[in-house]
């Protein structure tokens, strides 16, 4: 890898509001500094447009890299895949010119303002995987997926930004293609948690909040957000924290399909289902005391208090008497509390005596609290002539009537306070039980899609949906047996019915086996050598010698057909075993304008460093080709074997030619067979650039 330097808070030399390149693109605003390259808005003057352009130090070692990546990535042709335009290099600058998206919304703005709902979530990582998996189809990656690099259009479709030149500024272009593919599938994952959760569980930075760390690996978004699908948190809880899940990109996508077609709305996942903030602990709420009122003055036909009043009466005190319902109470007509209080009745106040008065119960109004002075207005009094002992015995009755007032408020009080307390507590219990049930399910769900014999795994070890396949549930089965023995004639019919069958199937068997290998001169049996031969005895008793002879080296019936490419990979035995191996995939993506292109070297023999390089190709196990084509797209020496390994020792030549250019086609010879194909160059000439490289646009393989 070489060295850069980060300029990350400082702006690039060359380039500033107003700089034009290439006597046309002209820089606007600055959105984006990472990996100490920049991003600018800016307008295209000859076609009179809005492009966007990722800058980069020419004298920074990446930018060939840079260049060529994005060259490599303007030739997918993905909707998802955000366009790149041009690239160029001037006045010390390199640069690459995408696509206007300004009016696009990253992942990130989106979460920021308020979050998304998790079919939007789904669909939105769905379309990202699916891009990814075409790119890797071209041996292109990303390996650096942030929240950023996700765009949102106003119509609805779903943007992906830096393709192949963000793992040429990460310097992660030369990764393995299994590894590669791993780390775009861990990224796609993590660009699921962020847009679940609003926060970002990867190391590198962005503009979201980092998730929070636990044993292992980070928080499952269930246990952040509201309303997460099972199937999501699963795959995040897998990939982020047990170093499982998906291996590639395409991996991923088919484990969360279907996915919805349009944009999603509804409710987000980061809105809770409680008005109060699940950050915050919770505190209990201050008591409030209600100003003190004056009991209202009973009407003269107030009933005399009944034992079974006085009962009701303290029931009411005890249960109910600040006037809240207790959860789980309904409202009634008799839910007014009272306080017991003795005044005197059925005579005027100033006639009263000790031995007119009786107990009455008062409603009082809820969490007020009777005053001790009765209902008399304030103000001064005139002396009333009927003062004197009466009127003391009067006063006397009514200090009786204060002190049982206050009693009966003091007892309001602390019996509100008992009952905020039992249901503090009430509550505090429901909350340990209702996390307790959470994560007993998150254990069980845990074991049952990572036991080795899970409900949730196929006999081929893949992973099933939740609610699929033998984790869902299944309706009890129909009895297998009559409820009432069969009748003798009922028997006797069943009986007939098996013998029938047993005889048609015997019947069947014997014709099945005199059958066999009657047809087997008109099969096709992948490429066996001398199978029409030997087949037809007589044709080959009545030809001559020489005659036999050629039909023993002629293949069988061929189709003529292209044969399936599983897989390609560089094949640089005497050098680091990789040579660009990356672009190997496309020698067999039906389009000759994409190529495998080796490492550039300094003369046409390799520098003296090697013999050769080439590309291997599978066809899987015990193949018989008949013709080897080849789409070269400059001229070299080159030769093609096909062997059981991928090695050049114990495989078969099938032929060599020097100078080839253009189409050349390879017949082979009958009875080869082998798993690889390799197409091996022994001289080189140079590119445009004087570099000597070989480079293989197709192979095509037919049988």
């Amino acid at each position: 890898m070489g060295s850069h330097t980060e300029r990350k808070g400082h702006p690039l030399e060359g380039v500033g509001p107003g700089t034009t390149l290439d006597g046309r693109y002209t820089t606007q605003r600055r959105i984006e500094q990472r990996r100490g390259a920049e991003r600018w808005t800016a307008e295209d003057t000859t076609l009179g447009r809005s492009v966007i352009l990722l800058c980069l130090p020419d004298d920074d070692s990446r930018r060939s890299a840079l260049l060529d990546s994005a060259r490599r990535a303007a030739g997918v042709e993905t909707p998802t895949l955000h366009r790149v335009l041009d690239v160029g290099r001037e006045n010390g600058v390199a640069w690459v010119v995408e696509a206007d998206s300004t009016a696009a919304r990253s992942l990130a703005e989106l979460v920021e303002e308020g979050g998304l709902p998790a079919d939007e979530v789904r669909r939105i990582v769905g379309e990202v995987a699916t891009a990814l998996e075409s790119a890797r189809q071209r041996g292109l990656h990303h390996l650096d997926l942030r929240p950023e690099d996700v765009l949102r259009t106003v119509d609805g479709e779903v943007r992906l930004r830096g393709v192949a030149t963000s793992a040429a500024l990460a310097e992660l272009d030369d990764l393995e293609s299994e590894d590669a593919s791993r780390r775009d599938a861990v990224g796609v994952v993590s660009l699921a948690y962020a847009g679940l959760t609003g926060l970002w569980p990867g190391p590198d930075e962005t503009s979201l909040g980092s998730a929070p760390r636990v044993l292992g690996g980070v928080a499952a978004p269930s246990e952040i957000a509201a309303g997460v699908p099972r199937d999501l948190d699963a795959l995040c809880r897998l990939t982020l924290g047990e170093d499982q899940g998906p291996t590639s990109p395409g991996d991923f996508a088919r484990q969360i399909a279907p996915w919805p077609s349009r944009q999603v709305a509804g409710r987000s996942t980061l809105v809770t289902s409680s008005t109060v903030d699940p950050r915050r602990s919770a505190a209990v709420p201050p008591v409030e005391v209600a100003p003190a009122q004056a009991p209202p003055t009973p009407s003269p036909t107030t009933p005399p208090l009944t034992p079974a009043a006085l009962a009701a009466a303290e029931r009411q005190g005890h249960d109910g008497g600040d006037g809240e319902l207790v959860e789980g109470d309904e409202p009634s007509e008799d839910d007014t509390p009272t306080h017991v209080m003795e005044r005197p009745t059925g005579q005027p106040e100033a006639a009263a005596s000790p031995d007119s008065t009786q107990t009455q119960v008062l409603p009082v109004s809820a969490g007020s609290t009777p005053s001790p002075a009765g209902p008399a207005a304030p103000g001064p009094t005139k002396p009333s002539a009927a003062s004197g002992p009466g009127a003391g015995a009067g006063a006397a009755a009514a200090a009786s009537a204060a002190g049982a007032a206050v009693a009966g408020a003091g007892s309001a009080v602390a019996g509100a306070v008992g009952r905020l307390g039992s249901r503090v507590g009430t509550l505090g219990r429901q909350v340990g039980d209702r996390a307790a049930e959470k994560a007993a399910e998150r254990r069980g769900f845990h074991d049952r899609i990572t036991g080795p014999n899970a409900p949730g795994l196929t006999p081929d070890g893949e992973r099933l949906r939740p609610g699929t396949g033998r984790d869902a549930v299944l309706e009890a089965p129909a009895p297998l047996v009559p409820a009432q023995p069969l009748t003798k004639d009922e028997s006797k019919t069943a009986l007939a019915i098996v013998a029938g069958f047993l005889i048609l199937a015997l019947i069947i068997g014997l014709w099945g086996v005199s059958r066999i290998g009657s047809k087997t001169r008109d099969l096709d049996f992948g490429g066996l050598p001398g199978s029409s031969a030997s087949n037809n005895p007589s044709s080959s008793s009545s030809s001559s010698p020489s005659a036999s002879g050629s039909q023993e080296a002629s293949p069988s019936a061929t189709t003529g057909e292209s044969m399936q490419v599983l897989a390609a990979d560089g094949y640089d035995p005497e050098g680091d075993g990789r040579e660009n191996g990356t672009l190997a995939p496309r020698v067999f993506d039906g389009d000759p304008k994409t190529s495998w292109q080796s490492e550039g070297y300094a003369s046409a023999a390799f520098g003296g460093l090697k013999k050769g390089v080439g590309v291997s190709v599978d066809l899987g196990p015990n193949v018989a080709a008949r013709t080897v084509k080849l789409t070269l797209n400059n001229t070299a020496d080159v030769s093609v074997y096909i062997g059981a390994e991928k090695s050049l020792k114990d495989a078969t030549k099938v032929g060599e030619k020097d100078g080839a250019n253009g189409t050349v086609t390879f017949p082979v010879k009958a009875g080869t067979q082998g798993q690889y194909v390799i197409v091996w160059f022994t001289q080189l000439t140079p590119d445009d650039k004087g570099r000597y490289r070989a480079i293989l646009g197709e192979v095509e393989v037919t049988n």
